[in-house]
């Protein structure tokens, strides 16, 4: 799967010209394969937090090298055999008021899960709608793609939300509510 999604990568960065620089390229993985979402001239989220922890090199500064033309000062990455992950909350779909968060430092407790850094504070208005708006990011390193997993459906639960909506209603609902879109009014 890894040659299949550095391949389309690399096919659709050739297709548009890039040569040097850093791109953000989002894929999705099918039933027939990884198919590109979309392709952007910039960093990614919270990359260069992870690339400082695993790999201990600053992408920003990688990037300035690309851009010039210098890839000799390029290190190659030892990810220690580990899934390194970042996972965000999302906000609920219907407008609200975020009123408060519990269970933070819970989630912290999880096995494979070195931290959670809420992204909005209590008191806040969320426009609602499908666009994205995470509440949280949640990361760590894992063994494996089961255990990291495991550790999210560990640590899911723990962090609560307190949502009020419009009609003066408040609602809760956990991080893992939020991310089962089945369940995700809030």
């Amino acid at each position: 799967m890894l040659e299949e999604v550095t391949g389309l990568t690399t096919r659709a960065l050739d297709a548009l010209g890039v040569r040097y620089g850093i791109t953000h390229t989002e894929l999705k993985l099918t039933a027939d394969g990884p198919r590109v979402i979309e392709v952007n001239g910039r960093l990614s989220g919270h990359l260069n937090l992870m690339s400082r922890r695993v790999c201990g090199g600053d992408v920003v500064r990688f990037g300035g090298l690309l851009a010039l033309g210098d890839t000799s000062q390029i290190p190659e990455c030892d990810y220690g055999g580990r899934v390194h992950f970042l996972f965000n909350t999302m906000a609920p779909v219907p407008p609200c008021r975020l009123e408060a968060l519990h269970g933070a430092m819970d989630v912290r407790q999880v096995d494979g899960i070195e931290g959670i850094r809420p992204y909005v504070r209590p008191g806040t208005d969320l426009a609602g709608g499908v666009m994205t708006t995470p509440l949280d990011v949640i990361w760590g390193p894992c063994a494996g793609h089961a255990a990291m997993l495991d550790a999210l459906d560990e640590a899911l639960p723990k962090p609560t939300y307190v949502f009020a909506l419009p009609d003066g209603t408040v609602r809760e609902a956990t991080a893992a509510a939020l991310t089962d879109v089945s369940e995700a009014g809030a």
